[in-house]
C-alpha cells in the first residue's frame, strides 16, 4: 500500500460495512456541496474511509441490505464525528467507470446495495454530470484507528487530509484475489 497514507475519502457507514464485509466492491460518487463546483473528482487512488451517518436511511438501501445499516450504527462509537473520527477500512481504486444519465439503466441493474430512491437522487444532482462507478479493493484495519476531530472533517465535502498518515500494517483484504475477481468481473459485464 501506499506510503502517503494520509488521504480519507468520506462515505456513509452503511456503504463502509458493507466494504468491508465483503458484499460489494463499488461506490457512486457525483460529489458534496462543499467540494469543488460541487464536482466530486479521484484525487487519490489509495485512501482511508471515514464513515459518515448523516444523510444514510434505509429507503434509500435495497431491502435486502439494511441490515448494514444496522451493522454500522453498532460499530459507531459514542463521540464518533463530533469528537473523534475512527477509520476501520483502507481502499485501493481497481477501476472506474463514469457513466452519462443517458445510461442510467446500468447502473441500476449492478450489483450494488442502493434503492431506486438513492440512484434518482444520483441521477437528480447535477443532472448532466455523469456519475463515477469506482471499484474499490478493500482492506480493513488491523486496529480501528481514532483520530481527534478537526474544524475541517466537517461539512459536505468528500475528501480529507490528515495531519500525519495513518498505519496500514497487518490490515486485512475484505476479500481474498479469487472473490475479489469475481465481484470485479460481474462489475465489468454491466459497466464494459
Amino acid at each position: 500500500m501506499n506510503a502517503d497514507n494520509s488521504h480519507i475519502l468520506k462515505e456513509w457507514a452503511a456503504t463502509c460495512a458493507a466494504l468491508g464485509a465483503g458484499r460489494q466492491i463499488l461506490i457512486l460518487r457525483k460529489g458534496g456541496i462543499a467540494d469543488a463546483d460541487g464536482a466530486f473528482e479521484l484525487e487519490h487512488s489509495e485512501f482511508g474511509l471515514m464513515p459518515t451517518y448523516e444523510h444514510q436511511h434505509a429507503a434509500l438501501v435495497k431491502p435486502e441490505s439494511r441490515d448494514l445499516i444496522a451493522l454500522a450504527d453498532a460499530q459507531k462509537q459514542a463521540g464518533e464525528n463530533a469528537q473523534f473520527i475512527v477509520l476501520r477500512h483502507w481502499a485501493q481504486v481497481a477501476r472506474v467507470w463514469s457513466v452519462a444519465p443517458e445510461n442510467d439503466e446500468i447502473v441500476r441493474r449492478a450489483p450494488h446495495m442502493w434503492s431506486e430512491e438513492y440512484l434518482q437522487i444520483r441521477w437528480n444532482f447535477r443532472p448532466r454530470e455523469p456519475l463515477l462507478c469506482v471499484a474499490l479493493r478493500v482492506w480493513n484495519l488491523a486496529e480501528p484507528q481514532r483520530i481527534a476531530w478537526r474544524e475541517s472533517f466537517g461539512g459536505c465535502r468528500s475528501w480529507l487530509a490528515l495531519p500525519e498518515s495513518i498505519s496500514t500494517d497487518g490490515a486485512i483484504p475484505a476479500l481474498n484475489q479469487a472473490d475479489f475477481e469475481s465481484h470485479l468481473r460481474a462489475l465489468e459485464h454491466f459497466f464494459g
